[in-house]
């Protein structure tokens, strides 16, 4: 069955007002949605209608516009129509224009009430902390816990943004000293740091990584096992989570090596390096 065999033979011109749904595709045609329409000189908006044209074809239609349309109603469905051809685009419609109104108006309150709802969900800092040549940490508290919570900035690491994270203890507006230490110490030798953080992740992962590689690729070609210098071109340090004790935690982008999950590498107070793993 093609798709004009699912309307009607006769054809009729209808006014509509189109809404600011996604145009969809249902099998061979692709659909706008209506919040009204005028058939018969009767105006329609209890329900939703919709406009069908073929799949292969582009959307004609902008979001709540009114459009003079010659079209063949469904076999059975009422509201929906075939578009044999768009005569007339903002065409007037005193009955449409309010339905316009009434509809923008609504879809601004649900706006303003979706970012009033996000807003109240976004974290805000309680305090902040900074030391040169440091940004400029927020501190969020556990809101669980009162007095436990961390500090958080976005630092530059050779040329990376980087999220620094330093913990809070005790109700204290600074970091502990231990944390501190370590972070000056990162950032007094940022590529020594980073080379051996991506070493021991390779170390750990490269024969995962390979697991989880194809055996080819789309063209079917062979792919070779992945090398430990790829390894490591992929992978980018994304976060750091400094410890009240002194060690700390990395994690890196997988750049795709493990469907976007999180690589971890762990460093041990006195800086040795401890194990790496997939999370998230």
């Amino acid at each position: 069955m093609t798709i004009s065999a699912d309307f009607r033979n006769e054809a009729k011109e209808i006014l509509v007002l189109t809404l600011d749904f996604p145009v969809d595709t249902y099998g061979e045609y692709c659909r706008c949605y209506l919040g009204a329409w005028i058939e018969d000189g009767k105006l329609h908006r209890d329900g939703v209608g919709s406009i069908c044209w073929p799949s292969e074809e582009d959307s004609p239609f902008a979001p709540f516009t009114l459009y003079r349309l010659r079209v063949r109603p469904h076999q059975h469905d009422t509201g929906k129509f075939l578009l044999l051809r768009i005569l007339q685009g903002e065409t007037e419609s005193p009955a449409l224009q309010v339905v316009r109104a009434e509809l923008m108006q609504h879809e601004a309150a649900e706006r303003a009430a979706r970012e009033a709802l996000r807003e109240s969900q976004r974290r805000k800092p309680v305090a902040f902390w900074q030391e040169d040549p440091f940004p400029v940490f927020a501190l969020y508290e556990d809101e669980k816990i009162p007095g436990e919570g961390a500090f958080e900035a976005e630092m530059d690491w050779l040329g990376d943004p980087v999220c620094v994270v330093l913990p809070q203890c005790d109700g204290s507006k600074t970091p502990p000293p231990l944390a501190l230490a370590t972070l000056r110490k990162l950032r007094h030798t940022p590529e020594r740091w980073l080379a051996r953080l991506k070493s021991r992740a390779c170390e750990v992962l490269l024969e995962t990584a390979r697991d989880w590689q194809d055996d080819t690729d789309e063209d079917g070609k062979i792919i070779p096992p992945l090398t430990a210098a790829d390894f490591n071109r992929r992978i980018r340090l994304e976060e750091i989570c400094c410890d009240s004790n002194g060690g700390f935690s990395a994690g890196f982008d997988d750049g795709d090596l493990f469907a976007g999950h999180v690589i971890c590498v762990n460093v041990n107070p006195d800086g040795s390096l401890g194990d790496a793993s997939i999370a998230g």
